[in-house]
C-alpha cells in the first residue's frame, strides 16, 4: 500500500473512531443525567490559557477512569484537542474534569473567562459537568 493510501486510511480510522468516541460520550452524558457546566468557548478559552502558561495539567475523560498527564498541548481545535502523539483527539464533551495546580494569576484569568473551578488537594479543578439529581 503506498503512502497516501496508508495515510488516508489512518486518517479515516481515526474520524470513525472519534466519531464512536463522541456517541459513547454523549450516551454517558443522558444516562448519568448530567448536566454542562462548560462550552466549547469557555473549554477553548481555558486550553488557550494553559498552552501559553504552559501550564501541565491532568485530564479525564468521562468515558474512562485514569487520569491523563499533559505537559503541553499538541493541537487545539474548536472543539477538541490533541494531548499527546497518538493522534486521538479528546473531544471536549468527553471531558469530565481538568486539574492543574493552583495559581493566583490563573485563578483571575479563570474567573475573567466565567470558567467554575473548585479547589481540591492544592489543585485547580473544572469540572465539566454536574449530576442534575
Amino acid at each position: 500500500m503506498s503512502t497516501s493510501k496508508s495515510a488516508k486510511l489512518k486518517t479515516k480510522l481515526n474520524i470513525e473512531k472519534r466519531a464512536a468516541r463522541i456517541k459513547q460520550a454523549k450516551d454517558l452524558i443522558h444516562q448519568k443525567s448530567k448536566s454542562s457546566l462548560m462550552n466549547n468557548v469557555k473549554w477553548h478559552a481555558l486550553f488557550e490559557i494553559l498552552a501559553f502558561r504552559e501550564v501541565p495539567f491532568q485530564l479525564k475523560r468521562i468515558n474512562g477512569s485514569d487520569l491523563k498527564a499533559c505537559s503541553f498541548i499538541r493541537e487545539l481545535e474548536s472543539s477538541a484537542l490533541l494531548i499527546d502523539d497518538s493522534g486521538d483527539f479528546t473531544e471536549f464533551l468527553e471531558i469530565e474534569e481538568v486539574l492543574f495546580a493552583k495559581d493566583s494569576d490563573l485563578i483571575t484569568e479563570l474567573e475573567s473567562i466565567g470558567v467554575f473551578f473548585e479547589f481540591r488537594d492544592q489543585q485547580i479543578c473544572i469540572p465539566g459537568y454536574q449530576w442534575l439529581n
